[in-house]
């Protein structure tokens, strides 16, 4: 009878502490969970609070012009102190003629970038059948 009452209180404390292990982990998930929520909020708002500084616009421009430059240039002299720039001379728009063939002649800068874009670009090239012919009179 002792040692029947003595495996069942063996048995009831292996349980006890099984169920407190599968706590602890259930715990442990939980507060693993809620402390990614308040990292990704407290990001988030550094992020908002970096936004609304004059350093981060300034930079969000500068990147922004940059990356429509030819030669990734981040400023294009606001003073006005310099020779005179057309736009076209140093940003990459296509003009209307793009698609018509005779680009490629004209601009091979914008060639270039389309390469540039993707992998699968790499090996374009101005294709003559595409080039309009001028007509006889």
């Amino acid at each position: 009878d002792v040692k029947r009452q003595h495996k069942s209180q063996v048995r009831t404390i292996k349980e006890t502490e099984e169920q407190i292990a599968q706590r602890m982990i259930k715990e442990d998930d939980r507060n693993r969970k809620v402390e990614a929520v308040h990292r990704r909020d407290a990001a988030y708002e550094e992020k908002y609070r970096k936004a609304l500084g004059r350093s981060d616009k300034e930079q969000s421009i500068s990147r922004y012009v940059a990356g429509k430059t030819k030669h990734g240039n981040d400023i294009i002299d606001p003073t006005g102190r310099e020779y005179r720039i057309e736009p076209s001379q140093v940003t990459v728009i296509k003009p209307h003629s793009f698609g018509l063939g005779t680009l490629a002649k004209e601009r091979p800068d914008i060639v270039e970038l389309i390469r540039a874009k993707n992998k699968g670009n790499a090996a374009v090239q101005p294709d003559p059948r595409w080039i309009p012919k001028r007509k006889q009179f």
